[in-house]
């Protein structure tokens, strides 16, 4: 029996080196398409495993044809988780200065006279040199007396201790409390008495 055209390879012969070279892109080609986007199973290769997961890069080549459907695993990675300290807010509490007289004077008396030059003149930005705002606003509540003022003395307590100096303004008695400040002596009160 004779051999059928099937079986024979004689009109290959010319063609061999061709084939071959057909057949070895197409091997490379599927093998590269099997391998695209899969990440190495290094076990059983002796090789170390990786120190962090592989991730595949993407890829930019265009898409092939092949004959066999290709699938691929979706790529995962695994972020730790960032620890970040809690930040709280520091509730500020505005420091308020104890008041202090920006021009503190040499006696509890001379601060009296100051202050009550300041209020004679209607000069309430004056006053706050010499005096608390508190002072001021209860000296500034009343007019000055048309008849001016009548000094009457100040207290001499121990040099810690507040001074109260006494001045009549027509019908009312004027008490000024007077402090004592590293630098000087400031009016803190001022309290009318009828």
């Amino acid at each position: 029996m004779r051999p059928g055209p099937a079986l024979s390879t004689r009109h290959l012969r010319g063609r061999q080196p061709r084939l071959r070279a057909i057949g070895l892109v197409a091997t490379a080609l599927a093998l590269l398409a099997l391998g695209c986007g899969k990440s190495v199973n290094r076990t059983g290769t002796g090789l170390p495993p990786p120190s962090r997961p592989v991730v595949p890069a993407p890829s930019t080549a265009a898409p092939t044809s092949t004959s066999a459907p290709v699938t691929t695993a979706p790529a995962t990675t695994t972020v730790p988780p960032t620890t970040k300290a809690p930040t709280t807010a520091k509730a500020s509490t505005p420091t308020t200065k104890p008041w202090a007289p920006s021009s503190p004077q040499p006696s509890p008396a001379q601060a009296t006279y100051d202050l009550l030059g300041a209020w004679a003149e209607h000069a309430r930005s004056l006053a706050l040199r010499y005096a608390s705002p508190g002072a001021v606003s209860a000296l500034f509540a009343r007019p000055y007396p048309s008849g001016g003022f009548d000094y009457r003395g100040c207290s001499s307590p121990p040099s810690t201790e507040p001074a109260t100096c006494s001045v009549r303004t027509g019908d009312n008695l004027l008490q000024l409390t007077a402090v004592s400040f590293p630098h000087g002596w400031g009016i803190t009160a001022a309290i009318f008495e009828s």
